[in-house]
């Protein structure tokens, strides 16, 4: 499944329930709702094996697709948005992260 694929869905799930901006396990779930799947019904290994075979979205393709929206859209941050961006940041200058206009996910060179 495509991070394109989602992408509407996610962005309602966030603009109508702002604590999945703050919880992606919460937002899985609403997700799977919107897609007509109960979560509350399906086994744990229902749920791999329909990632697998892409009748479901991957956990990690929807956690990139809030980060890429939240990114984009102010509106659609958590609360705690700025409070995680300036521990990232204090964290990346303690490891020594190198900032380059060529960022690479603060990957030395």
């Amino acid at each position: 499944m495509k991070i394109k694929t989602n992408i509407k869905e996610v962005e309602e799930i966030l603009q109508d329930k702002p604590i999945c901006r703050e919880n992606d396990f919460i937002l899985f779930f609403h997700l799977l709702l919107k897609l007509g799947v109960n979560p509350e019904e399906i086994t744990a290994g229902n749920l791999l094996r329909g990632m697998y075979e892409k009748k479901y979205p991957h956990f990690e393709s929807v956690r990139r697709t809030r980060q890429l929206l939240q990114e984009k859209n102010i509106n659609l941050r958590g609360v705690n948005y700025i409070r995680l961006f300036v521990e990232k940041e204090k964290v990346e200058n303690e490891l020594g992260y190198i900032k380059t206009p060529f960022d690479a996910g603060g990957m030395r060179p």
